[in-house]
């Protein structure tokens, strides 16, 4: 999806390893420093793998050659998807990137035939869980793992 001509949203490309990596590492280094990065993102080394199914995917949000956001979708039922790395770079938040990417995703999900896309975070995800909030996500529980406090949201088609 081409948005300007710098700045797309397309499919993750082996080649974005690298900068994919780096993007979300720096984010929870700055904004998630109480979490694991190594439990968390261990997927990350092996996105063309785990992201590869028929009905899942994997985005970028590329501006000027620079990768600046990420967001995915998982299959986790039949019926039901998890969205999934979203991150936007946080000098460019506020711009709609985020909105962008979470507008691939959304349809990406309806064209596979998923009924609800739910997303789970901790509560220092604040900004991803306003973007979700206000793209027509809806609280639906908050639950415990490993000692900490997670919130889920989902979007029904």
């Amino acid at each position: 999806m081409l948005l300007n001509s710098k700045l797309y949203v397309r499919s993750y490309r082996s080649a974005d390893l690298e900068q994919v990596h780096s993007l979300i590492s720096s984010i929870f280094q700055l904004e998630y420093k109480d979490i694991s990065p190594k439990k968390f993102l261990s997927d990350l080394n092996k996105i063309a793998e785990i992201y590869r199914g028929d009905r899942e995917g994997f985005w970028v949000c590329e501006k000027d050659k620079k990768i600046i956001g990420t967001i995915a979708i998982k299959q986790d039922e039949e019926k039901v998807a998890l969205l999934r790395r979203f991150f936007v770079n946080p000098n460019f938040r506020g711009e709609g990137f985020g909105k962008m990417l979470l507008k691939q995703a959304l349809e990406f999900a309806k064209t596979k035939n998923y009924e609800k896309v739910i997303f789970m975070g901790n509560f220092q995800m604040i900004e991803a869980k306003k973007i979700l909030m206000h793209n027509s996500f809806e609280e639906d529980e908050n639950f415990s793992l490993d000692g900490g406090s997670l919130f889920k949201l989902c979007h029904t088609f």
